[in-house]
């Protein structure tokens, strides 16, 4: 039980490195680039989706085993910690269609990443 958790820990851990990594680099182009930043919210999502799915293949990919479960344990943490983040830093980010958005991307993507992370550890 204990080795199942820090696995997923360890995917949690890579999924934030990932969205940390991915961000700052999106920021860069954005601002160093003539892109629009009415981009910010589609490279967002993007870096959502991204990161959890890395973590969740990340997980699965170790463990050999249950990559569905734990894609979504991952997207569901990470999810949880960004609407922590996001409601401590403005509250006023937060409508129910961004929240339903955001953790169906999490929870999708985490578990697409677990499927395809037990799928290439065998």
């Amino acid at each position: 039980m204990v080795r199942r958790i820090a696995g997923e820990i360890h995917g949690f851990l890579v999924a934030l490195l990932t969205a940390l990594i991915l961000g700052s680099v999106l920021a860069l182009i954005v601002y160093w680039s003539p892109l629009k930043e009415t981009l910010l919210d589609p490279l967002a999502d993007f870096t959502l989706m991204i990161s959890v799915f890395i973590g969740g293949w990340y997980s699965a990919y170790r463990a050999g085993n249950r990559g569905l479960v734990r894609g979504v344990i991952i997207g569901l943490l990470f999810f949880t910690l960004m609407l922590l983040v996001t409601l401590v830093v403005n509250p006023a980010l937060v409508s129910f269609g961004s929240f339903i958005k955001d953790l169906l991307f999490a929870v999708a993507c985490g578990g697409l990443g677990g499927i395809l992370g037990v799928g290439m550890a065998g």
